[in-house]
């Protein structure tokens, strides 16, 4: 880069800067506009990188109507087939910029960024992919992105470029939730499916990624029991057991939401107790840990497992800090487990009421010892709150502040539960 070019760069960087300074008048953001549009002429993506960034600061401060033709005279100016790649490149970010700022009445240019989904430049297709066509979906609405703009994104999906087809995946799935229930119904289920079974490995990575957004954005969508879901299931339960570890990783991830769609959650369930125990590979370990007040709300109160608990205990004596850090996060939700089940439909009067508040000022200690053997609730958190007292003990030896904020946040959640259990 010469000298020249890194003065340019400095001067975007100052003038959006300015553009947000406190008491500048638009004639003076007019006159940044017209060098803006001037200066994004110029072949170099460096310079080009940051003034697209000054050009998308002005549109946030200049009403749209007093740059609306300057705006797309460049935009079509600078998109033309005949125009070198950096050219098109900006013009596609332009429209981006344009959409993302939710301005309206820019048809036209949204029409020339859908028609660039074809353009044979790779860097072209590949920035369309990655923000521009999701930036004007959501501008446009439902109706146009059923219509008009979806279908430019679904070719992308097909496109030669891995990186490109692994960018629409991306775009598709945050576009979910712009569409309506019958557009999902007859035409993104079997979208997902057809990805779902690839047998390209990067596909298979993002997709097992995505999977668990999938579902829940489709479940109203996806009858129970249907064949549909059938394959979904199948398709996860293959991949929970692939040689790639990264598709491996994402199933873990995923699990808390994914396992709810299986009656029998003995396959899952003893995956994650495997992923818990896996120190060979911590990345995995990790994110099953973070996950474990997840899974166990998965379970109802007579299907929870004792190795559910053995492992909670485990991992409380586990001499790996980042293991006790994502462990400790959540102790406090993870309480609400092992609280007893109540009926919602029980008509509790109003002396039922009084008492239970009565019952909630009782000491923690006199409870466990009054209710000990009564529910497994009581027993479970006796257990662990000796093991939170004497974990918080080895924290103080340890001077370890984290550690200390989360355990004092689970032993007062224990005190306050334990003051209500039946």
């Amino acid at each position: 880069m010469n000298q020249t070019e890194e003065n340019q760069i400095d001067a975007a960087k100052s003038l959006k800067k300015l553009i947000n300074t406190k008491g500048i008048n638009q004639s003076s953001l007019i006159q940044i506009f017209h060098i803006t549009c001037s200066i994004l002429k110029i072949w170099n993506q460096g310079v080009l990188d940051e003034w697209v960034l000054v050009f998308n600061e002005l549109l946030k401060k200049l009403p749209y109507e007093l740059i609306a033709k300057d705006c797309e005279y460049t935009i079509m100016n600078l998109s033309e087939s005949s125009q070198h790649t950096l050219s098109k490149y900006v013009s596609v970010r332009l429209v981006g910029f344009i959409a993302e700022n939710n301005i309206k009445g820019t048809t036209p240019l949204f029409d020339r960024a859908r028609i660039l989904c074809q353009d044979p430049d790779y860097e072209i297709r590949k920035v369309l992919a990655e923000e521009v066509m999701l930036k004007i979906c959501y501008n446009a609405g439902t109706e146009l992105t059923e219509s008009k703009y979806l279908e430019k994104i679904m070719e992308l999906l097909y496109d030669s470029n891995i990186n490109i087809k692994l960018a629409a995946i991306d775009a598709i799935v945050k576009i979910l939730d712009i569409l309506s229930q019958d557009y999902k119904k007859t035409r993104m289920i079997t979208v997902f499916l057809e990805l779902m079974n690839s047998v390209n490995e990067e596909v298979m990575k993002r997709m097992s990624f995505h999977v668990g957004t999938i579902v829940h954005k489709l479940e109203d969508v996806i009858p129970k029991n249907s064949n549909q879901l059938i394959q979904i299931q199948n398709i996860y339960r293959d991949w929970s057991t692939h040689k790639n570890l990264e598709i491996r990783k994402n199933i873990i991830f995923n699990l808390p939401y994914m396992i709810k769609l299986f009656d029998n959650k003995e396959h899952f369930r003893n995956l994650y107790l495997k992923a818990l125990r896996d120190t060979n590979n911590k990345n995995i370990r990790l994110i099953a840990v973070a996950s474990f007040h997840e899974i166990c709300r998965t379970f109802k109160a007579e299907e929870f497992h004792p190795s559910l608990k053995d492992a909670f205990e485990t991992l409380l004596k586990d001499t790996d800090q980042e293991v006790i850090e994502r462990l400790t996060n959540n102790l406090a939700d993870l309480i609400t487990v092992f609280q007893p089940c109540r009926n919602d439909d029980d008509d509790i009067d109003k002396a039922r009421e009084e008492e239970k508040e009565k019952e909630k000022s009782r000491d923690y200690s006199r409870i466990i010892k009054d209710n000990k053997g009564d529910t497994p609730q009581v027993s479970y958190l006796g257990d662990f709150l000796k093991m939170a007292e004497q974990l918080k003990a080895n924290c103080i030896w340890r001077s370890e502040i984290v550690f200390m904020n989360n355990i004092n946040k689970y032993l007062f959640s224990i005190k306050q539960l334990l003051t209500i259990l039946q």
